[in-house]
């Protein structure tokens, strides 16, 4: 009788794991990163946080607000806001500054 390895290799970090089931071949699920089987380390670092990163984003378009990048042309400096207009994308980095921004650029993202 042949002995079959026991495990699998974890489609994320390719290291070879443990899982759990009879010759303990099966993993946790790695979507919304990958397809097949991803090892504990991963599931926690890695897809636990991309979850909730993705349901965070839902929310956030849910309530109409948009992701901007906005660009300051005397600082070397760019801020990511979410906001419903480039106007209060601008506005929110202004009160974060704690200064008039002056020749600012606000540009819609995709998150």
């Amino acid at each position: 009788m042949e002995k079959t390895k026991q495990g699998f290799e974890c489609v994320l970090c390719k290291e070879w794991s443990l899982g759990w089931g009879e010759n303990y071949q099966y993993g946790n699920n790695p979507q919304p990163l990958a397809e097949g089987q991803c090892c504990k380390l991963c599931d926690e670092t890695k897809v636990i946080p991309a979850r909730i990163k993705e349901y965070q984003n839902q929310s956030i378009k849910a309530k109409g607000f948009k992701k901007f990048q906005v660009s300051l042309t005397k600082f070397p400096k760019t801020y990511e806001v979410y906001a419903k207009t480039e106007e209060e994308a601008i506005e929110k980095v202004r009160d974060k500054c704690g200064f008039s921004v002056w020749d600012s650029e606000a540009e819609e993202i995709d998150f």
